[in-house]
C-alpha cells in the first residue's frame, strides 16, 4: 500500500516513515503535505486520524477518520479508529454504534471489545464492562491492554483490592510484552535492518515506557541513522533518570560526544561508569582517547594501558593502543600490538589495514600493500583501504620512477 511513487504518496511514505520512529508531529506534517494535493485522499487521511490521535488531538482526528470512512462506510479498521477516538472524547454511545459495525472475524477483535468494555463503563454499566473484558480475557488471560481496563473499571466500582491486583498484572504483563519486542528490535538491529528495528524498539517503549535497553538501543539506532543528538539524547536522558548508572547509556552518550568534539563532556560520561564499574574496558580505553584529543597525551596512554592491564587479550583495546602509538609516530611499538591483535583474530580487517598504514608511515610500501590487499580481500568496499592503497601504489610508482631517473643518470 505504502510503496507507490511520486504526488501525494511520497508524502504519505514519509509519514509512514517517521511514525516508525514515533515522531508523530513531523508525520501529521507530510500527511497534511499530501492532503494539500487531495484532501479527499483515504489513505492520507485515515493516517492522518491514527496520528493526531497518538498526538491526542482526537477532534481533529475524528474529522479525518470521517473523511477516510466516507468512500467505504464498512471499512472496519478505519470504524475502530473511529471507535477508539471517540471513547477518548467520552462520547461512549456514538463509540459502541461504530462498534458494533465492526464483524466478530475481525483481526483486532480483542481491541473492539475491550474499547466497546471501556464506553460501556463510560454509560455507567460497570458490571456489563466487567464481563465483556472477563470473555476476552477467557482467551487471552494475559493480554495487558485489557488489565489496565479491567483495573480501571474495578476502581471505579469500589472493587480496590481486585483493582490494584489487576494492575500489578497489567504491569507485568506489559514489561515482559516490552522485552520481546525490545529482543525484535535487537535482531533486526544484527542485520543491519535499522529502521525496521527503531519501530520494535518505539512498540517495546509504548508497552513499558522504563524499559532501559530500549530506551538506549532506539537512541543508538538513532545516532546511527543520522539523526541529530536533539533527537537522539533524550531517550538517553530518561535511561539514565530510571538507572543512573547504567553503563551502556552512558557510554553511548559519551561516545557519541566524543564523535561531536565535545571531549570534556565524553570523558565525564566515562568517568560516571567507572565510578560504578571500574574494570569497564570500554570506558577506560574510550577515556584514553577523549583525553589524546584534549592533547593530555600522558593521561590517555595511562588509560589505554589500565585496559590492557585488565584485558591483555581485549582486541578493540589492542586496536586503541596502536590507534595512540600510530599517532605519536611510535611505529614499532605500534606494529607490536597490532601483531598481537592479528593473533588473536588474524581476519580483524581494521587491525590489517591499520598495520598497513604503519608500514606505510615506515615507508616500508611494498609490505604494506600486501596488507591493504588482504584487507581488501576481506572487504573488498573497504574505502578507507582503498584510499590508501592508491597511495601506496603512487609512492611505489614514485620510487621505481626514481630508480630508473638514478640509473639513466648514472
Amino acid at each position: 500500500m505504502f510503496e507507490r511513487p511520486g504526488g501525494e504518496w511520497s508524502h504519505i511514505n514519509k509519514g509512514v516513515y517517521w511514525e516508525g520512529y514515533g515522531e508523530y508531529d513531523k508525520a501529521v506534517a507530510c500527511y497534511s503535505r499530501a492532503l494539500r494535493t487531495d484532501p479527499r485522499h483515504v489513505a492520507a487521511n485515515r493516517r492522518m486520524g491514527m496520528a493526531l490521535y497518538r498526538l491526542g488531538r482526537f477532534g481533529d482526528a475524528l474529522g479525518h477518520l470521517d473523511a477516510a470512512l466516507a468512500p467505504d462506510p464498512g471499512d472496519a479498521d478505519i470504524l475502530l479508529a473511529r471507535g477508539r477516538v471517540l471513547e477518548k472524547l467520552q462520547r461512549y454511545a456514538e463509540a459502541l454504534e461504530c462498534l458494533k459495525c465492526i464483524g466478530s472475524s475481525h483481526h483486532n477483535h480483542t481491541e473492539v471489545l475491550t474499547v466497546a468494555a471501556s464506553c460501556q463503563s463510560g454509560l455507567g454499566r460497570h458490571a456489563e464492562a466487567v464481563a465483556t473484558l472477563d470473555g476476552v480475557l477467557a482467551t487471552k488471560p494475559g493480554d495487558a491492554d485489557v488489565l489496565y481496563v479491567k483495573s480501571r473499571i474495578l476502581g471505579r466500582m469500589g472493587r480496590a483490592a481486585e483493582s490494584i491486583s489487576c494492575l500489578n498484572d497489567a504491569i507485568a504483563a506489559d514489561s515482559a510484552r516490552s522485552g520481546l519486542l525490545y529482543e525484535k528490535g535487537r535482531r533486526l538491529t544484527r542485520e543491519g535492518k535499522h529502521e525496521d528495528a527503531i519501530g520494535w524498539y518505539t512498540r517495546a517503549l509504548e508497552k513499558d515506557p522504563k524499559n532501559v535497553q530500549a530506551l538506549v538501543a532506539k537512541a543508538w539506532t538513532l545516532d546511527l541513522a543520522g539523526f541529530p543528538t536533539k533527537d537522539v539524547f533524550p531517550y538517553l536522558d530518561e535511561a539514565l533518570k530510571i538507572d543512573p548508572t547504567n553503563a551502556e547509556a552512558l557510554m553511548t552518550r559519551g561516545l557519541i560526544c566524543d564523535r561531536k568534539g565535545l571531549f570534556q563532556k565524553a570523558v565525564e560520561c566515562f568517568d560516571r561508569v567507572l565510578e560504578a564499574h571500574p574494570d569497564h574496558i570500554r570506558a577506560l580505553y574510550s577515556k584514553g582517547v577523549s583525553l589524546y584529543s584534549m592533547k593530555k597525551t600522558g593521561a590517555a596512554r595511562f588509560f589505554c594501558q589500565s585496559a590492557l592491564l585488565r584485558e591483555p587479550d581485549n582486541i578493540m583495546a589492542l586496536c586503541t593502543m596502536v590507534w595512540l602509538l600510530d599517532h605519536e609516530g611510535e611505529y614499532e611499538e605500534a606494529l607490536k600490538h597490532c601483531d598481537r591483535a592479528l593473533e588473536i583474530n588474524p581476519g580483524y580487517v581494521y587491525a590489517i589495514s591499520y598495520r598497513a598504514r604503519i608500514l606505510m608511515s615506515m615507508e616500508r610500501y611494498e609490505e604494506s600493500l600486501k596488507y591493504y590487499d588482504m584487507a581488501l580481500d576481506l572487504d573488498p568496499d573497504n574505502r578507507r583501504a582503498q584510499y590508501y592503497r592508491e597511495r601506496v601504489m603512487e609512492k611505489i610508482a614514485g620510487k621505481k620512477r626514481k630508480s630508473l631517473f638514478g640509473a639513466f643518470r648514472r
